[in-house]
């Protein structure tokens, strides 16, 4: 099966080392371009990139991963899934149908709860006691394509942010081995979302760290 891979945080790294582990090698990593970070502003590899270096794993930064000619560049490689993990960019219409079978997204929540680019820390927030990784297939809407399959995981009391990232982070690349099996296979299911209790999760702004005292 011919896979596209599209990650651009390190939290897509573990999901792209247990897809070559799981034998499902992609035949394109597609990432960011490098970046300028820091106060000082210098520009950094994408850490996508460097880890697909190391795995010897063809890779491009597209500025605009819809450009035509990145498309027909796609179009040429007839794979058939698109693996989408902390990308940071909406795919369009045009692109999903350039696989047989579509992009499916690895998500930190449990859908339609926590749509949106910062899941995880409403979850703790909210006094959540279990989260999860909902592996979806991807439409027009954010975050709202059908259910492949979803893996929980407990918020337990001492959770941070960062220690629930690191765990959800691993677990998405045992969801997206497991859905890709079964896509190859040809018994994946797709379950809609129940739309009327979707809610939100924006990304994070400095004033969200802002604490009321009183």
């Amino acid at each position: 099966m011919k896979i596209i891979f599209f990650g651009t945080s390190d939290f897509a790294i573990p999901a792209l080392n247990a897809l070559v582990e799981g034998s499902f090698r992609p035949e394109l990593v597609v990432t960011k371009p490098d970046s300028p970070r820091g106060r000082g502003r210098k520009i950094y590899p994408q850490e996508v990139r460097l880890e697909a270096e190391r795995l010897e794993l063809q890779c491009e930064q597209p500025e605009d991963v819809h450009e035509p000619d990145f498309l027909t560049k796609l179009r040429n490689l007839e794979a058939d899934v698109g693996v989408v993990i902390s990308y940071g960019v909406i795919l369009q219409a045009e692109l999903l149908g350039l696989l047989a079978q579509g992009c499916i997204n690895a998500h930190a929540s449990i859908l339609p709860k926590y749509r949106g680019a910062a899941p995880i820390q409403p979850a703790i927030r909210d006094g959540n006691t279990e989260t999860g990784v909902t592996v979806f297939r991807i439409s027009e809407q954010l975050d709202a394509g059908d259910v492949v399959l979803v893996k929980t995981h407990p918020i337990t009391e001492k959770a941070t942010a960062g220690i629930l990232r690191k765990e959800l982070a691993a677990l998405s690349g045992t969801a997206l081995v497991e859905s890709l099996k079964q896509i190859e296979a040809g018994t994946a299911t797709y379950t809609s979302q129940d739309h009327s209790k979707a809610s939100a999760a924006p990304k994070i702004e400095k004033d969200d760290g802002i604490i009321d005292w009183s």
